[in-house]
Order: structure tokens, then sequence, then C-alpha cells
């Protein structure tokens, strides 16, 4: 009887350790997909930058001042989710002046 006992218990602290590392194998997968979705919006921003200071016809001029400011929205979104989900981590923040060097 004590040895049932004593399997179950090893049997349920065992669910117990791989349902936590589970649970940290998703979190740690959900951080590097937001790291990786800040990482292509700010490279967004800065390409829409770029094209921005490279045209001259006006439509081009308002979709590259459209796209900037989309993105910069969806860079903040995403910083907001990341500060959320992960509020001790402190590695990110919004540094607009380093999205481009000649600003």
């Amino acid at each position: 009887m004590l040895t049932e006992l004593s399997t179950g218990i090893s049997s349920v602290f065992l669910r117990m350790i791989g349902s936590e590392k589970k649970t940290a194998a998703l979190r740690d997968a959900k951080q590097r997909e937001l790291i990786s979705n800040i990482e292509n919006a700010k490279t967004e921003i800065k390409l829409a930058l770029d094209n921005f200071n490279n045209v001259t016809e006006p439509k081009l001029i308002d979709f590259y001042i459209y796209k900037m400011l989309s993105e910069q929205t969806r860079f903040e979104h995403l910083l907001s989710e990341y500060r959320e989900a992960f509020p001790t981590t402190d590695d990110l923040k919004p540094n607009y002046k380093n999205l481009c060097s000649d600003c």
C-alpha cells in the first residue's frame, strides 16, 4: 500500500514537472516570437524611412508616411504586449532615435 501511494505521488510530481517544463517552453517560444516581431517592426520602420527619403512622387511620399506610422503603431503594440507578458525583463525599450542614424 505504501509503495502504491509512493508511486502515485511520484507520477503526479513527474506530471507537474513535465507541465512546468512545457509551460516554460511555451513562454520562451512566445518571448522569442515577440522579440522577432519587434525587431521586424523596427526593420520595417527603417525601410519605410529610407524609402520615404528617396522618393519624390506625392503618392509614394504619402504611402511611406502611412507605412512608418503603421509600423510605429505595430512596434508600440508589440512592445506593450512584451512588457505585459514579461514584466521583469527590461531589455526592450522604445528608442526611436536609434531607428535612423540621420535623424
